[in-house]
């Protein structure tokens, strides 16, 4: 099974990272820290689950550059361009917010996880990602293993 994971995130995404490798076996991760790499990767692979952080920077953060425009729902964006190029895998949200506020109002977690389910029968839901918590672990084993047996 091939995944590709799209945190900009680095601790959340070397969490999420290492909870699917001591998790399951045969599972070979792709991981993008920003919008642009993670859409270019995605158009490229053939991945059978995209894990998508909702925010992300256009461009990957370095030391110098903090990652170009920020895109509140740069997760949506990406799972929107690849169904109009025909490559949307199976795919997921993990975020850490509840609510998402850009130039065009507020959206709760509910509202976004509503449009992706309308958008394609390919989205598994949205997973709330809180550090304190082992809920996400679950529910992120839960996804991988119904993506496994489909």
């Amino acid at each position: 099974m091939k995944i590709l994971l799209i945190e900009d995130n680095i601790l959340k995404r070397e969490k999420i990272i290492n909870y699917i490798n001591e998790s399951f076996t045969n599972i070979e991760i792709m991981s993008a820290g920003s919008y642009n790499i993670g859409l270019s990767l995605s158009l490229k692979g053939d991945y059978d689950l995209i894990i998508l952080d909702m925010s992300l920077p256009t461009f990957e953060k370095t030391e110098s550059n903090r990652g170009g425009r920020f895109r509140v729902f740069g997760g949506r964006e990406i799972a929107q361009r690849l169904k109009r190029a025909g490559k949307l895998p199976k795919f997921l949200i993990v975020t850490g917010y509840k609510d998402f506020i850009d130039d065009a109002g507020k959206l709760t977690i509910e509202q976004v996880s509503d449009h992706l389910m309308e958008m394609s029968s390919l989205f598994l839901g949205v997973i709330l990602y809180e550090s304190s918590s082992s809920k996400w672990k679950t529910d992120l084993a839960d996804a991988i293993t119904g993506c496994k047996h489909d």
